[in-house]
């Protein structure tokens, strides 16, 4: 993790985005069907501890429709965290960046915690596209997770003051 501190404020939302965790190479169901591996699911509830070590708790998760990432979903919130509402979305899964922000700006402004299970490299990508106050030297393997804060609505996602804000690689 890097020594940046993040926080939410009345006018200030964040979105964590997370890289799926580890997967396995080949399914007969098809890439989409890839499952994790015992370590991605390791990971992946590693990150759901830590998100809850830090306070965050989302209000929203949007979950690509791929198998990785909804059991990505799943160990993360074996880890202790829950969103009130969950979104799989099939359009994440082999998505651009605009399909995340598509979804990102969908979410209900009510919401001031979001947070995005995706694939390479859609969010690797998105956290490029935002000013980057944080450095993942070995880049965005499985398990990856960014915090991004996001001044204003969601539906004006993202501004010239969107950054991220914090990253922190798999555990080793």
């Amino acid at each position: 993790m890097t020594d940046q501190s993040f926080e939410v404020t009345p006018d200030l939302r964040l979105l964590v985005i997370v890289r799926h965790g580890e997967a396995k190479g080949h399914s007969a169901a098809g890439d989409e069907g890839r499952e994790l591996t015992a370590r991605g699911r390791e990971d992946a509830t590693d990150v759901g501890r830590w998100l809850v070590s830090q306070g965050v708790r989302p209000d929203v998760a949007i979950v690509s429709s791929a198998t990785r990432t909804v059991q990505t979903w799943e160990a993360i919130r074996a880890g202790g965290v829950e969103a009130d509402d969950v979104r799989v979305d099939r359009a994440i899964y082999n998505g651009t960046v605009e399909d995340l922000v598509e979804a990102i700006s969908a979410v209900p402004d009510t919401a001031r915690v979001a947070l995005l299970v995706g694939h390479a490299p859609a969010v690797p990508d998105l956290a490029l596209d935002v000013e980057t106050r944080c450095d993942l030297p070995g880049g965005w393997s499985p398990a990856t997770l960014g915090v991004i804060s996001h001044p204003g609505p969601w539906s004006g996602f993202p501004t010239a003051d969107t950054a991220l804000v914090a990253c922190r690689p798999r555990r080793r």
